[in-house]
């Protein structure tokens, strides 16, 4: 970014206004200078003299090299350059009103709209964001639940857990009879415990069993 350096005359210490490039016209000088003090435009115009050679500025569209100081001045207005001022200023309150009108049917036109009618409206990031997490929690909706009784066919990874047989889940277990019922056994595995801390025995039903790697107990 450059800058260039100005200071009143009244004052002590510079202050800067920064743009982009290297070179700023001095119309665009003092429009920064006034947004920064707050100054009405009209009310007088800003002199600007280079604070090395001495020289004043007068053309609006003479250029001010970066990093340049300058001394700025309160002068009287003359009626040209009042009167230029003020249908500047008009017109830029004009151009704000019209930006504003437009934004506003805008906005008027959208809520018109009917809801289920296409857009071709860029989307914006807030639309993404929630189609995302529309997405994400898709398959936590309740249609897609599954409760403890459920119908039907389960998936093919499904295994009975009182049959070990697929194609049924365990409410619908044709083994209605307990004796009939083959319960698959489940042993604990030595998962975490040294090789050398474990004992090889011949009965699995023995107290404390754990099913090694190797599928001894």
């Amino acid at each position: 970014m450059s800058c260039i350096h100005y200071k009143f005359k009244s004052s002590l210490d510079y202050n800067s206004v920064t743009f982009d490039g290297l070179h700023l016209s001095l119309s665009d000088l003092k429009k920064a200078i006034s947004q920064q003090k707050r100054l009405k435009p009209g009310e007088f115009d800003l002199e600007i003299t280079n604070a090395q050679t001495g020289d004043v500025y007068k053309k609006n569209d003479e250029l001010i090299a970066k990093n340049t100081s300058v001394i700025v001045s309160r002068v009287p207005v003359n009626k040209t350059t009042a009167s230029s001022t003020q249908k500047s200023w008009e017109a830029f309150k004009q151009e704000c009103a019209k930006v504003k009108e437009k934004e506003r049917q805008k906005t008027l036109d959208k809520l018109k709209q009917p809801p289920d009618a296409p857009t071709h409206a860029p989307v914006s990031e807030m639309d993404k964001i929630k189609a995302v997490f529309d997405q994400s929690t898709k398959g936590f909706e309740p249609s897609n639940f599954v409760g403890k009784y459920q119908p039907g066919v389960p998936h093919d990874s499904y295994v009975c857990k009182l049959c070990s047989q697929k194609g049924h889940f365990v409410t619908n277990c044709p083994n209605s009879n307990p004796e009939d019922r083959y319960i698959e056994p489940r042993y604990k595995r030595t998962t975490g415990i040294p090789s050398t801390m474990l004992t090889i025995v011949d009965d699995p039903m023995h107290p404390g069993a754990l099913l090694t790697h190797h599928g001894q107990f």
